[in-house]
């Protein structure tokens, strides 16, 4: 997700040269206390940098210090360029399991999984709703977009009544003899980065580190136990905390 350039040169900027091992103790010990990521900090750090005077330990600690200064804008922009991204989805849920040659208006299959759950949605509160490209196996999800937050947080908050709706439920003509393994399920739509998350905190539920795991408006929650209070994932690396 980041800008491979920039964060190769970020991490450039932290690496020390062979030659100058001795002086790696103390550049990472006691003088790389402007290493903070502050913006005042590093400002006052470059303006007493004198260009052209620098000892090799001094031009080495503005380096290193600028290593992390821009990893930290690095950061701090993709977080807040998802942070926007996923809010423009905040009305949109995708609908996966329905076969594609059981349909061919997608808004007709919202609302029948809509009313199957028994949620009332008109065609006028469903904005736009069409089969989305991704799907490595099996059919393509359906994605449909509300005209408020409002109903579309209706239909998902009823979403774990879908545990007892067979497609054949909804389409009477689709045999129940070859039912859907996976079943019907709506999902939040997510950002690349924030569905990447949830699919590895997924693959840790399988291995029992997490009892569930789910989304609120975007945002990712796990618990490692039915009576734990829910814990909230920003990052991939929070779930590192619990391998």
């Amino acid at each position: 997700m980041h800008d491979r350039k920039l964060d190769g040169f970020a991490q450039w900027l932290l690496v020390l040269p062979p030659d100058h091992g001795a002086s790696r103790k103390p550049l990472l010990a006691g003088k790389t206390t402007h290493c903070t990521c502050s913006v005042r900090q590093t400002q006052l750090l470059i303006g007493r940098f004198t260009w052209g005077k620098q000892t090799t330990l001094e031009f080495m600690h503005v380096r290193f210090c600028l290593g992390h200064f821009l990893l930290f804008l690095i950061k701090k922009m993709w977080d807040e360029f998802d942070a926007l991204e996923q809010y423009t989805r905040k009305n949109s849920l995708e609908i996966h399991g329905i076969p594609e040659n059981l349909y061919t208006d997608p808004e007709s299959v919202v609302l029948k999984v809509a009313s199957a759950i028994n949620v009332a949605i008109k065609p006028e509160e469903i904005e736009i709703s069409h089969k989305l490209q991704r799907a490595k196996k099996g059919c393509r999800p359906i994605i449909a977009k509300f005209c408020s937050h409002k109903t579309k947080a209706k239909l998902y908050k009823e979403r774990t009544k879908l545990r007892n709706v067979k497609v054949s439920d909804i389409f009477e003509s689709y045999a129940s003899a070859i039912e859907a393994r996976e079943g019907i399920f709506i999902n939040e739509n997510l950002t690349s980065y924030r569905r990447h998350i949830v699919d590895k905190a997924s693959q840790m539920k399988k291995t029992q580190i997490f009892t569930s795991v789910w989304t609120l408006d975007g945002r990712i929650f796990v618990k490692c136990s039915p009576d734990d209070r829910p814990i909230r994932i920003l990052s991939e690396e929070d779930l590192e905390d619990f391998r």
